[in-house]
């Protein structure tokens, strides 16, 4: 067997924007300090390659914050359209994919987990 493992890096807010820069690894950890109504993504995102990112969300420990699942001024697809609502209790984790197949054009979302403790 051999070892197998994913760089993971700290996701950046900025003024509601979350910053992913593919570059720096395909697992993000991101602890809500703001409010995100939209997320941006930069790197190398290959039309012929099919990309994930992980997202590891921690909700606020003092307020509770939102997450909007918009890339690039397109909601994420999700199962039944209907987009995940992300935990509001304080400090919660919540695990989500984002996946793309057409470099970044349109982006699936996937619930991985919520609350998780």
């Amino acid at each position: 067997f051999k070892t197998y493992g994913q760089t993971q890096s700290d996701a950046e807010i900025d003024s509601g924007t979350l910053s992913i820069d593919t570059e720096q690894g395909l697992i993000h950890n991101v602890t809500l300090s703001d409010n995100i109504s939209s997320i941006a993504i930069t790197g190398p995102l290959d039309s012929t390659q099919v990309i994930e990112l992980e997202l590891q969300v921690t909700q606020n420990d003092t307020e509770a914050k939102t997450l909007t699942f918009e890339v690039g001024g397109q909601a994420v697809k999700w199962a039944n359209g209907v987009a995940p609502t992300i935990t509001s209790e304080l400090s919660a984790v919540d695990l989500f994919v984002l996946r793309t197949n057409n470099g970044g054009s349109t982006w699936q979302g996937f619930v991985s987990g919520q609350d998780l403790k």
